[in-house]
């Protein structure tokens, strides 16, 4: 099959199902190879305060705050004053205080109930 690339200019309905198919992996792997790079404990993006603070939308002297109160996981380096957070961890930090919506409240409580439903 052609490259994606040089299909540019043949319109979609034109492919068979097996080159739409092949054309849409051909872009999911470019995607992933170079937008989304692999993170691991050596490459994994380290943030001062200020990076910190735009990424969970708040203000530096709250996070501030929150480091104070231990509320927020960071880092700093025995003697020194500066601040470091860890973007996975700020991000993981930010999935626990997720809410669930009414939809998936009421799908638990119904399997809830069908698995705890006593005989009469």
């Amino acid at each position: 099959m052609e490259n994606y690339k040089d299909q540019q200019d043949r319109p979609l309905y034109s492919l068979t199902i097996r080159e739409y198919v092949e054309l849409n992996r051909q872009l999911i792997s470019e995607i992933q190879d170079n937008v989304v790079p692999p993170i691991n404990e050596q490459t994994e993006e380290i943030l001062d305060i200020k990076k910190a603070a735009l990424l969970i939308n708040l203000s530096v002297p709250s996070v501030y705050t929150l480091t104070s109160k231990r509320q927020i996981p960071f880092m700093k380096k025995q003697g020194g004053k500066k601040l470091y957070f860890r973007r996975s961890e700020l991000l993981r930090w930010l999935d626990e205080g997720r809410r669930k919506t009414k939809k998936e409240i009421d799908i638990e409580a119904d399997k809830y109930v069908s698995r705890n439903r006593r005989p009469l």
